[in-house]
């Protein structure tokens, strides 16, 4: 098994410097999810509550983790999130739409408040909130069931009185939308696989917080560099490691 690929050249991120949290399968250990961010690996880690555990994905590479819906959730440090700008990766797949496929939710009251979500019209959201309204990036979905995995990116970028937010999918740009004022961040909790009592049936694979704002070519290099993207075009990343002839534990 492979377990730190993420530090070969050939799947290494972008912008290391910018990353506050980065989650990998190799790095959950009993309760917590340790965050792998070069500048940040001594805080910033997650607490598992509930029922979260470990399923398999692919033999070569360690578990993902698995959510069951109910209380089981990821509690993040509100310390990571940023005013400004902020870019924010997950891969992840989805059993159904349970609790309406919370993947992300942060919230302290109506007017602050982010989150990404199934919706019941097959709308995958994500979605934020400030006091002269709510505004969201999203795409339509084949069905309640991703079958296929996917690294869905958000960015959003707050300049002066207004805030850009775009979104991503497999490193390709799919949509935008603008608005006045900032993005009003929860002071409460910050939680992955989990909002409020909405919960999400499914596996996690990977999550990355920015404080910046990725560039285009950046975002897709982090999906070019990494498994995901070999195992959609049935290259075996494995393979791939060992004609490198790169042997990692």
């Amino acid at each position: 098994m492979i377990n730190n690929y993420y530090l070969l050249p050939e799947f290494t991120p972008a912008r290391l410097q910018d990353l506050v949290l980065w989650f990998e399968p190799a790095s959950f250990r009993g309760n917590t999810w340790y965050n792998l961010a070069p500048n940040y690996s001594d805080r910033n880690h997650g607490t598992a509550h509930g029922g979260v555990g470990l399923s398999t994905w692919h033999p070569q590479f360690p578990p993902a983790l698995e959510f069951h819906a109910g209380d089981d959730y990821i509690e993040l440090p509100l310390d990571i999130v940023f005013d400004d700008e902020m870019t924010i990766e997950i891969l992840f797949e989805l059993y159904n739409r349970s609790g309406y496929g919370r993947v992300l939710g942060g919230s302290n009251n109506k007017s602050h408040d982010i989150r990404t979500y199934v919706n019941d019209t097959k709308q995958f959201y994500f979605f934020t909130q400030n006091p002269s309204g709510s505004y969201n990036v999203y795409f339509y979905l084949d069905d309640w069931y991703i079958k296929t995995h996917g690294l869905w990116t958000w960015k959003y970028d707050s300049s002066a009185d207004q805030t850009t937010l775009k979104a991503y999918k497999d490193g390709e740009f799919k949509q935008t939308t603008t608005f006045s004022g900032k993005v009003q961040l929860p002071n409460i909790y910050l939680r992955l696989g989990h909002w409020k009592t909405a919960g999400m049936k499914g596996k996690i694979y990977l999550v990355r917080f920015y404080h910046k704002v990725l560039s285009d070519a950046e975002i897709m290099h982090n999906y070019t560099h990494h498994p995901l993207y070999f195992l959609q075009r049935g290259i075996d990343s494995y393979d791939f490691i060992k004609r490198k002839k790169f042997y990692f534990l």
